[in-house]
């Protein structure tokens, strides 16, 4: 936790330094990944609010594709995803869960021509990350003990697995693509495709913290086995009905780096605006919906409203 600190103080800091020498600001804190808060119900678990935090920064630049004339440079980014559960009234003391703490400093380089909008721009990024859960619990004894702890208090033992240790150090390149590059109307699809590879040992966390064998759950494996390629489309829709329009539809296909196509995930979502209010429904199925238990084959649905800008 005081590294997710120092990383937010760095982060929030950093406007203070995004000016050149003519006191212009380069840039700001954007969207990254979707600002949401909504209920999500995974079929191994009880429904709760579900909240995610994420922007990112671009560091000395506008966040703008560059032009032919400044050559083919990477253009740097600073991100943070942060992701809770809150058990309202379906767990004593309806407590405040930690499900991700995800940094990733990563550079870009823009494939599209000067003046093209950087939300449908061509890109390649090159990143490192980190991602983990906050937990602490991370030896068989220290298990049985929250465990014993929970009972004392008249909670559910199985509670005990909200709070085991998970973390990842990983490298990853990803490339955007825009089919719509010449298309003026407001319909847009465009493809990411991702690949990653988790770190035995690296700069955030030393040393991987997978399954233990001390959790004794026959569906344990390697992260690796359930993530590592990713490929996702998505599609602007124009369609407007007055009150109510269409804004995205978003499929992703998921599995693992190793063992490919073995462990697949697969998720669609729909975001509908209703007047000012985008609202998100999705589903899923497959590994991956808790850092916990990212190893089990899980179905969740969901409901939410997406926050698009800070």
């Amino acid at each position: 936790m005081k590294l997710i600190t120092s990383l937010l103080l760095l982060c929030l800091s950093l406007p203070l330094l995004a000016y050149d020498t003519g006191r212009k600001q380069l840039g700001h804190l954007e969207t990254y990944k979707p600002n949401t808060i909504g209920y999500t119900k995974d079929d191994n678990d009880v429904g709760f609010v579900d909240f995610q935090l994420s922007f990112m920064y671009p560091l000395f630049h506008d966040n703008q594709p560059a032009s032919a004339a400044a050559g083919f440079l990477p253009y740097p980014y600073f991100t943070f995803t942060g992701r809770f559960g809150q058990y309202i009234r379906t767990r004593p003391s309806s407590p405040v869960i930690a499900k991700s703490y995800n940094p990733e400093l990563f550079f870009r380089y823009w494939l599209s021509p000067e003046g093209k909008d950087k939300d449908h721009a061509d890109k390649l990024d090159f990143i490192y990350g980190h991602e983990s859960n906050g937990q602490s619990i991370n030896t068989e004894s220290s298990y049985k003990q929250k465990q014993i702890d929970l009972i004392a208090d008249g909670d559910d033992p199985a509670y005990a697995d909200d709070y085991i240790s998970r973390g990842w150090d990983y490298v990853s390149m990803r490339w955007g693509h825009n089919w719509n590059q010449h298309n003026t109307a407001d319909s847009h699809f465009t493809t990411y495709l991702s690949v990653k590879t988790f770190l035995d040992s690296g700069l955030l966390q030393k040393n991987q913290e997978d399954y233990n064998d001390w959790e004794n759950n026959p569906e344990g494996k390697p992260r690796a086995e359930t993530d590592g390629i990713e490929l996702s489309s998505r599609f602007n829709t124009s369609f407007n009905s007055g009150i109510v329009s269409g804004d995205s539809i978003i499929v992703t296909y998921t599995t693992g780096l190793e063992n490919s196509f073995q462990f697949n995930t697969y998720k669609a979502e729909f975001v509908l605006d209703i007047g000012n209010l985008p609202l998100m429904i999705w589903a899923r199925h497959g590994y991956n919906s808790d850092l916990v238990d990212y190893y089990q084959e899980v179905t969740s649905v969901g409901l939410g409203i997406e926050f698009l800008g800070l």
